[in-house]
């Protein structure tokens, strides 16, 4: 029993030598090098962006005008 305990042990470290290998092989297959974005695509990025920021700008300034209408509203009743 001992022999086969051995074997196991010895069997699990090969595969985590190998699992590692193949992750540091895809790891530099994927480096920064193989696919730069072009500068067109960082354009389009950027326009999306700005877009989304304008929206994101109007909604606040809807949420703040809320914000107001309801406080305006409380002190009108509490001032009754």
């Amino acid at each position: 029993m001992a022999a086969r305990a051995k074997t196991k042990q010895s069997k699990a470290p090969a595969k985590a030598a190998s699992s590692r290998t193949k992750r540091a092989a895809s790891a530099s297959a994927k480096s920064p090098t193989s696919k730069k974005p072009t500068v067109a695509q960082l354009q389009r990025e950027r326009d999306a962006l700005a877009k989304r920021l304008a929206e994101a700008e109007q909604r606040i300034a809807e949420l703040e005008s809320a914000n107001d209408q309801a406080i305006n509203r409380i002190n009108w009743v509490v001032a009754e």
